[in-house]
């Protein structure tokens, strides 16, 4: 029984770390100057983590979950496209925005690169990892992680008249479950990761200036 209890508990290391790092470095502004050495510190334990756990080129797939969606769970693939196209247009409606953008600008390729980032992070490599302890439990955490990493970027700058934190916070969580139990039942980070995409191309893929979240 002890032994089980050791070897949970030493699941937990590599998240722990993981979730560190994202927090250290969400935390610290990046324009601040010396503050932004925190920052970039948070950033190298991510890398580390990760780096720490690749030990071969197989591991990558394994390790972020970047299995092929096989024709059965295809569904699912298509379940998750369909939800980040709707969260995108029910988060455009919000801000009084048409519900579709007329057109994509360059900074479409970013947000694409963005949203697939942090699902390989978040619900790829960190949820993949807290399988091993319990599946719900690696969906609650990578969900989690997740929301508070946003709502910390947010915080980081300030009072923001323009944005509510718990606002922000209850629909990162719902839209996090639904991508973290989509990539369970299909078995590949690249479900969510489609979803991802496409709320962010959508969201922001017209934006003639990058966001000022995204360099602040």
């Amino acid at each position: 029984m002890k032994l089980v209890k050791d070897y949970k508990l030493s699941l937990l290391v590599t998240p722990v770390l993981f979730i560190a790092g994202t927090l250290i470095f969400a935390a610290f502004p990046r324009n601040t100057g010396t503050i932004l050495s925190l920052s970039f510190a948070g950033l190298v334990l991510v890398a580390g983590v990760i780096a720490y756990n690749i030990r071969k080129p197989g591991d990558i797939r394994s390790e972020f979950g970047l299995h092929p969606v096989s024709r059965g769970k295809l569904p699912l693939f298509l379940a998750g496209l369909l939800g980040g196209v709707l969260f995108a247009t029910m988060y455009r409606k919000d801000l009084g925005l048409h519900q579709f953008p007329a057109g994509l600008s360059g900074f479409a390729f970013t947000a694409a690169a963005i949203g697939f980032t942090e699902e390989l992070l978040f619900r790829g490599f960190l949820q993949t990892r807290t399988r091993k302890i319990s599946i719900a439990l690696s969906i609650v955490i990578a969900t989690s992680s997740h929301t508070a990493y946003k709502v910390m970027l947010f915080a980081s700058l300030g009072p923001l008249p323009d944005v509510n934190l718990l606002y922000l916070a209850f629909w990162t969580f719902i839209v996090g479950l639904f991508f973290g139990i989509l990539k369970e039942w299909s078995g590949s980070t690249l479900t969510p990761a489609a979803g991802h995409v496409a709320f962010d191309i959508l969201a922001y893929g017209d934006r003639t200036q990058i966001p000022w979240w995204i360099w602040a």
